[in-house]
């Protein structure tokens, strides 16, 4: 299993490294509240990806698409949050 890992890190380093950069620049250019708001989308596509997993039966074991579903729920509640909160103090200033 840790081989699989390590193999898929070194086909896809490059991606992760790209993803970063491109978090680090959308960081400083729209601020933290962008990302509240974006990882509402993300999560919900962790929840996706962990459902579309589990009907499809893939080759991967089912606990992955479980712990997908649960960080993807703990995500939205989180982020979900912090953008209510953000979008309420936009509207009634405080």
């Amino acid at each position: 299993m840790i081989k699989n890992l390590m193999d898929m890190f070194k086909k896809t380093w490059e991606y992760l490294i790209t993803a970063l950069v491109i978090t680090i620049f959308l960081r400083y250019k729209f601020g933290a509240e962008f990302f509240d708001i974006f990882g509402l989308f993300i999560f919900s596509g962790l929840i996706f990806l962990g459902v579309y997993g589990l009907y499809s039966k893939k080759k991967i074991p089912n606990w992955v698409y479980f712990v997908l579903i649960v960080l993807g729920i703990f995500g939205i509640l989180i982020d979900g949050w912090t953008s209510f909160n953000l979008i309420k103090s936009f509207m009634f200033g405080g």
